[in-house]
């Protein structure tokens, strides 16, 4: 979708009225991030930082990594009963 905008003065800067289409298709929030790609200006929302992490698969643990997980790594004895440890 394409369309024609007219720039605004705001302040020292220029602006751009974004139509409620835009917005709503990209659901834009108080904040975007822009940038100059090919000498295009790109506009894309902001995100957090780990936003959509957890609409991802989920990795499934083996046998081995889980009795790694689980292992009690303080266990040996023998390097923690020398108090002389140079």
């Amino acid at each position: 979708m394409a369309m024609e905008a007219k720039l605004r003065k705001i302040g020292t800067s220029k602006g751009v009225i974004i139509p409620k289409a835009f917005i709503d298709e990209l659901a834009l929030g108080e904040t975007v991030e822009m940038s100059l790609v090919d000498g295009s200006l790109v506009l894309k929302p902001k995100r957090k930082v780990r936003e959509g992490w957890g609409d991802g698969p989920v990795l499934e643990l083996t046998d081995e990594d889980k009795a790694w997980l689980d292992a009690n790594l303080l266990d040996r004895q023998d390097d923690l009963s020398d108090p002389d440890w140079d």
